[in-house]
């Protein structure tokens, strides 16, 4: 696995994707979305069937798997802390979402399904996990709410524009070269599992 650390800011190109492999580390600066309800996925992929333009844009854009807190302070909002969901139960929109909009990095938490991997390497995108235990420093790292889209799918659902400074390090667990750390850990502990059984004499 490769060690390096680098900064990216959207759109990014498919030329730096193609250079981050699973190890790395990322910084984020610039904007990207807070992209977490099925809803929100459903809405996209709808009108991007339909032909018509998103008020988001995803091409070539960074989401974040989050379910943020935030507060409204006067008349702007406010992010105070933030914290990965389990990307698993977006699984059956991401393929799809990538390949339309060539997103090009997923932030969430517990990686995703061999579909979404596979459309990671034809089109070119990495899923970035997010540290557990580090919401506070990573919440440090936004500088504010820029916009707040489709508000009428509830405050929930809605996608949430932030910008961002640093936002990091997270690291690459799956790249766009059909590299996965939850396969390779899989394949570790299966490949362990009789020497641990013999040990216990089962």
């Amino acid at each position: 696995m490769s060690e390096l650390m680098f900064k990216i800011s959207a759109p990014v190109s498919e030329d730096t994707i193609r250079r981050l492999k699973i190890g790395d580390m990322v910084l984020i600066n610039g904007s990207m979305y807070i992209f977490v309800s099925i809803k929100s996925h459903l809405r996209a992929l709808e009108m991007s069937k339909k032909g018509e333009s998103l008020p988001i844009n995803l091409k070539e854009g960074i989401i974040f798997h989050c379910p943020a807190l935030f507060k409204k302070v006067e008349d702007k909002y406010e992010i105070v802390a933030v914290g990965a969901t389990t990307s698993a139960r977006l699984n059956p929109f991401t393929p799809e979402l990538i390949k339309q909009f060539r997103i090009r990095c997923i932030i969430g938490k517990g990686g995703m399904d061999k579909a979404t991997l596979e459309a990671m390497k034809n089109y070119g995108c990495v899923y970035l996990d997010f540290i557990g235990g580090c919401s506070p420093l990573y919440a440090d790292k936004i500088e504010g709410i820029t916009n707040i889209y489709w508000s009428d799918l509830g405050i929930y659902d809605a996608v949430i524009e932030i910008k961002v400074r640093d936002f990091g390090p997270i690291l690459v667990t799956m790249d766009s070269h059909g590299n996965s750390i939850y396969e390779k850990v899989e394949e570790d502990t299966k490949s362990k599992l009789p020497i641990i059984y013999k040990k216990l004499g089962i």
